[in-house]
């Protein structure tokens, strides 16, 4: 709690710190999130903005890191108008049910970053645990207080949590269209792969 009053975030009418796949899920039925389909995967209307905007990135400039940004895919954002920004969603979320996901970006444990996720939507908070990296108990109490869907990789029987291994030599896209159906599955090429990134 001491992190989350750091960042503004003093009067939460309650906080969810890491809860397992399973509640979030609870949690999203309960509020009214989404519904189970019929494999039992949470299925949730997300309205207007049903995907990533890949021109909707910004980066707070800063004259360290300012070298090391790729800008033709990347926009800056003042750091002033960040300030900005920041309070508004501090002060929207202050007397708000919130839910906490702490985990890593990265695979590489030489390279990883610890990140703290904070979600007013617990279907939210159930993306970004599948989205990045679970710790160990171990791992996430050396997490300091300064710091689409998705099959569940603890569901998988022998699983070995975080998951990560070497580089794939099968990659497989499941992309699903407006209405949610999965094309069929075809084996493409490098130049196909890479084409299909592109777009």
């Amino acid at each position: 709690m001491k992190h989350l009053k750091s960042l503004g975030l003093t009067n939460p009418r309650k906080v969810h710190f890491n809860l397992p796949v399973p509640l979030l899920i609870e949690h999203a039925l309960k509020r009214g999130e989404g519904v189970l389909g019929n494999t039992g995967a949470l299925i949730v209307n997300t309205g207007k903005y049903t995907g990533r905007s890949p021109e909707d990135k910004f980066i707070v400039e800063n004259p360290k890191s300012a070298g090391e940004i790729w800008w033709n895919n990347n926009k800056r954002f003042p750091r002033s108008k960040f300030e900005a920004l920041f309070r508004r969603i501090t002060s929207y979320l202050q007397n708000r049910e919130l839910y906490v996901f702490d985990g890593f970006v990265g695979a590489d444990s030489n390279f990883r970053i610890p990140l703290r996720v904070i979600n007013e939507y617990a279907y939210q908070n159930l993306f970004a645990r599948q989205l990045f990296i679970r710790g160990s108990k171990q791992e996430l109490k050396a997490i300091t207080e300064n710091t689409r869907a998705a099959y569940p990789v603890d569901f998988i029987p022998g699983a070995v949590i975080p998951g990560t291994g070497g580089h794939p030599r099968t990659i497989i896209f499941l992309t699903a269209d407006a209405f949610g159906v999965l094309p069929p599955i075809a084996k493409l090429s490098f130049e196909q792969a890479m084409n299909y990134k592109k777009n």
